[in-house]
């Protein structure tokens, strides 16, 4: 069900799991910081609740909130890849009081590259976001067959976004490790890591 950015903001605002387009593709999307809300953006996409969603930001200013030890190295890594396909796993600050689907205290964050998107984290806060699909199928390209596989969910129509998901880095240690190979190589965030 496509629907304008109105509508769309309310859908967050009242508890949905909706469907946003993203740098990469399009993403199942709700607030995270709302009970139950997690457990129905598991429950859409058939996910194991103990693979873990990313949080979607709108600014690295955010990240005080809710990770904890950033240090200088971490920052010029962010600093150079956000906005973009980047998500960034760092240590999540307890007092966030939020299960991610993360069992060893790790958040993923994320600040993408589209401005319909920072403009809707601006309005409704951070996200927690995975990609639109049924959990090991192909990620959805466009909002068109979101309505086919998934008829009622409230999508925000961002034009086909066809890519390489964004990569998935660990910067909680001496040495980035990668955990998903995405559009941004390891040895690109090595680079300015060793800087």
């Amino acid at each position: 069900m496509i629907v304008d950015f109105e509508k769309f903001v309310d859908a967050i605002k009242t508890g949905e799991v909706v469907c946003l387009p993203t740098d990469t593709v399009y993403g199942f999307g709700v607030n995270p910081f709302e009970k139950g809300n997690l457990k129905k953006l598991f429950k859409v996409k058939n996910r194991p609740s103990d693979l873990a969603v990313v949080l979607f930001v709108s600014e690295i200013s955010e990240l005080d909130i809710f990770t904890k030890n950033i240090s200088e190295r971490v920052a010029k890594v962010l600093n150079r890849f956000w906005p973009g396909p980047f998500t960034a796993v760092l240590e999540m600050n307890s007092s966030v009081g939020v299960e991610f689907g993360s069992k060893d205290g790790s958040i993923g964050l994320r600040c993408p590259d589209l401005d319909v998107i920072l403009k809707l984290l601006k309005v409704t806060g951070p996200l927690a976001v995975t990609s639109a699909n049924i959990h090991g199928s192909p990620p959805l390209t466009s909002a068109r067959e979101v309505e086919v596989y998934f008829p009622g969910i409230p999508t925000l129509d961002g034009g086909t976004r066809v890519s390489k998901p964004s990569s998935v880095v660990d910067l909680r240690s001496e040495r980035p490790i990668l955990l998903r190979e995405g559009l941004i190589g390891i040895s690109d965030v090595l680079s300015i890591w060793n800087e």
